[in-house]
């Protein structure tokens, strides 16, 4: 997401001449707030003693500023662990680094031109069900997460950049290894594809697979190629520019190191919310 949201943020002097997003795009819901929300912020520092500042937040942020961090990341713990309350810290929309529409934005030209892979992993949002279950995982719901959290939100930027003219390159991570998985039918969950880009899968439990040492290696080559050479670099070793409803969704991992394949049935899907439109 964070990758996204800079290419609104310096879509006039990005510095980059490409971006990386993995699993999250501007579109994933429910990662940022309204800038007028504080009362997360608020209640831990009142509960610390930061109190009588009322509207003076640089007067708070100062209190903060001189708490312990260890004290500050103690007293979250201790709340999240009871359950009193949900504290949740995400960036808020101050149309700076975040912005209410990011479809606007795009279509009036601000956001930066560069090449963009984008992709999400086969269950990226199974491991977020809850109640979480260790021996038995709710795959209905799972799906659902999948999608509304991770695939849609990959699909629904793509479409964006199709309609400004951005080259996109789209990636299914589906591969399912045992030694990089905390448990078995966890399959490719989210950040499961992390170990093998950076090819430190080896030094996990257990012994590693000839699939994946070749995703691996077919993973690592189209990044590097793609930081060196672009777009230009993908084209040269066949992943091909994708538009929603292609079969050109590079896959990684699912019996073979790499393939191209089509989603584009769950792709229409997802282009049914206003957010695409």
């Amino acid at each position: 997401m964070s990758i996204d949201w800079y290419t609104f943020g310096f879509y006039d002097d990005p510095i980059v001449t490409g971006v990386i997003e993995d699993s999250g795009t501007g579109f994933t819901e429910g990662f940022t707030r309204p800038e007028s929300d504080t009362s997360n912020f608020t209640y831990v520092a009142e509960n610390l003693g930061c109190t009588g500042y009322g509207e003076d937040s640089t007067g708070l942020l100062r209190c903060m500023r001189e708490v312990d961090a260890l004290v500050i990341n103690d007293f979250v713990e201790k709340v999240q662990r009871t359950g009193q309350l949900v504290l949740y810290f995400v960036p808020v929309v101050d149309e700076k680094l975040q912005f209410a529409n990011i479809t606007e934005r795009a279509l009036q030209g601000k956001q930066a031109k560069t090449p963009a892979i984008i992709g999400t992993n086969l269950q990226d949002g199974l491991a977020f069900v809850q109640p979480y279950s260790a021996d038995n995982p709710d795959y209905a719901t799972g799906a659902i997460y999948d999608d509304l959290l991770f695939f849609c939100p990959a699909t629904q930027s793509t479409a964006l950049r199709d309609r400004t003219g951005q080259q996109t390159y789209r990636f299914m991570y589906a591969g399912n290894f045992t030694n990089v998985s905390p448990r078995f039918w966890l399959g490719a969950y989210h950040g499961s594809e992390q170990p093998l880009v950076f090819g430190t899968y080896p030094n996990y439990r257990g012994n590693s697979t000839q699939l994946e040492y070749e995703t691996s290696a077919a993973m690592q080559d189209a990044w590097v190629t793609f930081a060196r050479n672009g777009a230009a670099g993908l084209e040269a070793m066949g992943w091909k520019e994708h538009n929603v409803g292609q079969a050109n969704i590079r896959e990684f991992g699912a019996g073979v190191p790499a393939r191209d394949i089509s989603l584009a049935e769950r792709e229409a899907k997802c282009l049914t919310t206003p957010a695409a439109e």
